[in-house]
Order: C-alpha cells, then structure tokens, then sequence
C-alpha cells in the first residue's frame, strides 16, 4: 500500500502536536479537580476549625466564670468566719444568712456547694438531699464527679470536667472548681467552696449557630465539588483541548499540502515529459528547496528541448 508525503506529514506533525496537547490537558483536568476537591475539604476543615476553636474560647471562659465564682464565694466565707469565730458547723447550718452565701448560683443551672474538705461530707448543697452526706457514698454512682471531688480531700484547690446523666438518660459534661476556705469553724472544720455547672451554657451560643454554619459549609462544599465535576466533564478545559486540537489539525493540513502539492505537480510534469511532451510549463513557486528541484525540472526540460531539436536537425540533413 501506498503511503503519500501527506499521509506521512500529517501523521508525524499529528502524533507531535496532539499527543502532549492531549496530556497537558488531561493533567490540567486533574489538577483543577484536584485543586476542587481540595478547596473544598479546605473549606471543610477551616469551618469546623472554627466551631471547635470558638467552643474551645467559650468553654475556657466558662471554667474562668465558674472558678472564679468558687474562689468569690470561699474569700465571702472567710470574711464571715473572721468576723464570727465562735460559730460551729451546727450553727452556720441554722444560719440563713450563711446559707445564702455557701449555696449561690454559677451560670444558668450551677450552684455552689460547701464540703468538709478532710471527710468529704457536705454540709451546704442546693438539694436538702445531699446536705449532710458523706460524698464517698457518691463515688460509684457518680465515678466521674467523685474523682474530681477526691483531688479536693486535704484542702487541695481542684478542677475537672465530669459527665453528668440527665432525667433521660442523656450524658452533659460539667465543670468544677473547688476552692479552698483559709478559715476554720470553731470546732475546727476545715472547709472547701465547689461551683460547678453545665459547660455548654457558656459555648451555647457557637452550637446554637453551628448548624447555620455547617449548612452553609456543605453548601460551599457541595457548590465546589459541582463546579469541579461539570468542568472534570469537559465544560472549560475539554473545549479548549478540542479547539486547540482543531486549530492544530488545520495547520497541520495546510502546511502538509503546501508541501506535498509542489511535489505532486513535479510528478505529474515529470510523467508528461517522459512520454514526450516537452512544451509543459512547471508552475511551481516556492520559497524552498522545491522551488529549486522545479528549477532543475526546467532546466532539465530546456535541455531536452535542445537535443530534440539538434536530433530533427541531423535528420533533415541526411
């Protein structure tokens, strides 16, 4: 089978061109959906990060409120204990006034409660229940409060998060500090302050948004993964690719006919004077080098004009 120098042209200039146009476009396909999908796991991550560092801010400021209230409530204790040296446990639990200053709100739901702190019992708490009870009976029930509560036996100051189980069944994390009284009751009761409450309270307000935000990340997640896929289906980048390879197919063809038809046309003039037809003018013009192999045809051609004639020339003679 015959192969022209088109043919050939158009295959070599073909496979040079469209081959890395063909790669450079499908690496640049997968770079930008690569560059999608990480925008948008970005976008992911920076607002969770935001969630998690804002409750991170809100709850430091909550631990900050409630230690705070528990160190505020054991100086107001000390005052009172100065100022009244003869008064017993006995006598500051019939005391309303002390009372009031042993068991104050913490935030929303929290309280403060007052604790021996060398046998652990409680003498002031927010439910009657608890008044007078020994906290160690409380440390199976209640392992996580009990062993922030224990750090406390001595006189220790102390602080820890506890999970706490609501009327449902559901688990809150609490927090506590507990605060030392520098004062002693007349029957020499050492005594402690804990404020505690829920932590949420004081982050309520980044997960009363958090849903906002996190509707509005998936949306943003969900809008960039949708702009990557309908152009990873060839919208941008596949139109180009397919326009720059139409632009290189036409090229290609042209240059390849500029080339190849000059040479045609010699053949076809070549044929012609072979079979004797001498007057045939070659119209070939081009800037190269088969302008100058046209020019030897004409020579070539001129030349056998003149032996021809030198030959008929010799025949009339004889």
């Amino acid at each position: 089978m015959k192969v022209t120098i088109l043919i050939k042209l158009l295959v070599v200039m073909l496979i040079l061109t469209l081959v890395p146009l063909g790669i450079v476009g499908y690496l640049a396909l997968q770079d930008e959906k690569a560059i999608g999908l990480n925008a948008a796991n970005d976008a992911q991550k920076m607002g969770q990060t935001a969630i998690a560092d804002s409750t991170a801010a809100l709850n430091a400021v909550g631990e900050q409120v409630i230690q705070q209230k528990a160190v505020d409530v054991a100086r107001q204790l000390e005052i009172y204990l100065t100022d009244h040296p003869g008064t017993t446990i006995s006598d500051l639990q019939k005391n309303p006034s002390f009372s009031q200053l042993a068991v104050q709100p913490v935030g929303e739901t929290g309280y403060t409660a007052v604790t021996n702190v060398d046998s652990l019992i409680c003498y002031f708490h927010k439910s009657p229940k608890i008044v007078n009870t020994d906290l160690h009976n409380l440390s199976a029930a209640l392992p996580g409060f009990w062993g922030v509560m224990s750090k406390s036996q001595g006189g220790v100051p102390t602080k820890g998060y506890y999970d706490w189980k609501e009327p449902d069944g559901s688990m809150r994390q609490k927090y506590m500090y507990i605060a030392i009284v520098n004062a002693t009751t007349a029957d020499n009761v050492r005594l402690s302050v804990a404020a505690t409450t829920y932590i949420d309270e004081f982050s309520r307000p980044v997960q009363a948004t958090s849903q906002k935000i996190n509707t509005s990340i998936q949306q943003t997640v969900s809008d960039i993964k949708t702009k990557t896929e309908s152009m990873s289906s060839g919208n941008t980048i596949l139109m180009i690719t397919l326009i720059s390879m139409i632009i290189v197919i036409v090229i290609t063809f042209v240059f390849a006919m500029s080339l190849s038809r000059p040479i045609r046309r010699l053949t076809e003039i070549a044929d012609k004077v072979s079979m004797g037809k001498l007057d045939e003018e070659i119209d070939v013009r081009t800037n190269d080098e088969i302008n100058d192999l046209a020019e030897s045809f004409t020579r070539m051609i001129n030349a056998f004009k003149i032996m021809v004639s030198l030959q008929d020339e010799e025949e009339e003679k004889k």
